[in-house]
């Protein structure tokens, strides 16, 4: 138990969004290795000769790129979660739509805990950031966590006017300066939620 208190302190420390940030940098690290051998395997063995299954196999790669980032993402968002101690439930139904995170847990607000924080998260900010504004509407405290640097405004006036802070990589806050909307480091957020929900 003491380890893992030292842990906490010493990310807290240094930052949890540079945590994040390298947590990242090495598992895309390792995953483009596999995938290099893998690719590599396919092209000597003559698999990728007709050029219609290389095509095929060359869409399969891409598509398989997208998912992992957003699935790595929530991923080590949720081990950076557990460290810090956060009571918090990932990908639960509220309201009839499935919430990434829900702060505190989904089971304390059913409990009779109006007040809560929903984290939606998506590695870019591209148009499908609003599939997330559907997500408990009636939360008072709506965040969205991207690892997108170049966000346009007119995006970002959107969330402002749902009510939406951005959460990033403290990495990133300077890029994000011009901002319609609040923006706030991943460590400050982990701040807000231990302040508001601790026992």
């Amino acid at each position: 138990m003491k380890r893992t208190e030292e842990n906490t302190n010493q990310v807290q420390d240094s930052c949890w969004g540079a945590f994040l940030d390298s947590l990242l940098s090495r598992e895309t690290t390792l995953f483009m290795e596999q995938e290099k051998a893998e690719i590599q395997e396919m092209i000597a063995s003559g698999a990728l000769d007709d050029p219609d299954k290389f095509i095929s196999y060359a869409y399969s790669v891409i598509n398989r790129r997208k998912r992992r980032m957003g699935l790595t993402l929530e991923k080590h968002l949720e081990f950076l979660f557990k460290l810090a101690g956060l009571d918090y439930t990932y990908q639960d139904e509220v309201g009839h739509h499935v919430v990434d995170f829900t702060f505190p847990s989904s089971a304390s607000i059913r409990d009779g805990k109006p007040y809560y924080y929903m984290l939606s998260v998506k590695s870019t900010c591209n148009d499908r950031w609003r599939t997330a504004t559907n997500e408990a509407t009636e939360c008072q405290n709506r965040y969205f966590f991207t690892l997108d640097d170049n966000i346009p405004v007119k995006y970002t006036e959107e969330m402002r006017d749902i009510g939406y802070t951005i959460v990033a990589p403290e990495s990133n806050l300077e890029a994000l300066s011009g901002s319609a909307t609040e923006v706030i480091g991943l460590s400050e957020f982990i701040r807000r939620v231990r302040e508001d929900f601790s026992d």
